[in-house]
């Protein structure tokens, strides 16, 4: 995301170096998995979100989506071999993803078949209050079972003892989708968190990225006013002496742990995502 303060659309890609940083954070361990190809987008500055109309942001984002929806396109046109398809962002990046979605695979039934899973992640994609569908999506319900494909995992983390922002306005009568990605566990399921290792502090580490399992856990949470969250815990195993790479507690208030959305889970996430591929190839 466009970290400046001044509204309007991040034009200027001449030092992508930051831009780099974060697809290395973010979406470079997918390629285990995937074939990965992550659009260079005209983003939405920080400053359109704190000082600009809902006239004026619709208007930036909407040029934001123009070159979301080009590069998708692209991709058809020159790259596609007719695999199936996971489509990921997180933040501003998860509203193009939601976007996408709806126009384009909602849209689509032939599309909706090759959709391995939808992952906005860290935007409140929502569903009807007792509803898995007519939300953000007409017909691709959040995912129930690791092995279900064509559905969505979404979420907002948030650290435990901490509660929500609303700053994801949801319409009346909507509830914000939560599915964890380490599966339903009512008292947490331990996630496989991968994190660069550029800016992890308190512990040496030799490689690019460093990955822990089991020492963070999941699950979801219920909110009262409708924005159903993620709490990421430590999950404090007896005789376990590691380290966290990132302490939990100086992420409360604010937007909370909205900046490792992706970071915490990355490694559940693509252990997900290798599920359903096995899934999609034995029902073939």
């Amino acid at each position: 995301m466009d970290l400046s303060l001044r509204a309007g659309n991040h034009t200027d890609f001449s030092d992508n170096a930051k831009i780099d940083d974060v697809a290395r954070a973010q979406i470079a361990r997918y390629r285990e998995v995937c074939n990965v190809y992550a659009p260079l987008y005209r983003q939405i500055s920080i400053g359109t979100y704190i000082f600009s109309s809902e006239a004026e942001r619709q208007q930036f984002s909407d040029v934001a989506y123009a070159d979301v929806t080009a590069a998708f396109e692209s991709y058809l046109t020159h790259w596609d071999r007719g695999h199936k398809l996971v489509i990921i962002g997180h933040s501003q990046g998860a509203q193009m993803v939601a976007r996408l979605l709806h126009d384009t695979f909602d849209a689509n039934a032939a599309l909706r078949a090759r959709l391995l899973v939808g992952m906005p992640i860290g935007f409140d994609a929502n569903v009807p209050e007792g509803a898995t569908l007519g939300g953000s999506f007409d017909h691709i319900p959040p995912c129930t079972t690791d092995e279900q494909t064509g559905c969505i995992v979404s979420y907002r983390s948030v650290a435990v003892g901490d509660t929500p922002t609303n700053a994801f306005k949801l319409p009346p009568g909507r509830r914000a989708i939560c599915v964890n990605p380490g599966g339903a566990g009512r008292s947490g399921t331990p996630l496989v968190s991968v994190a660069p290792s550029k800016g992890v502090s308190g512990i040496h580490v030799d490689t690019p990225y460093v990955l822990t399992r089991g020492f963070y856990q999941a699950r979801c949470l219920p909110d009262p006013h409708g924005h159903d969250y993620l709490e990421i815990a430590e999950a404090n195993a007896p005789g376990d002496q590691r380290k966290p790479f990132v302490k939990l507690s100086k992420y409360h208030g604010g937007l909370g742990l909205h900046v490792l959305d992706l970071t915490l889970p990355q490694g559940t996430l693509i252990e997900l995502i290798a599920k359903k591929l096995a899934a999609a190839r034995d029902a073939r």
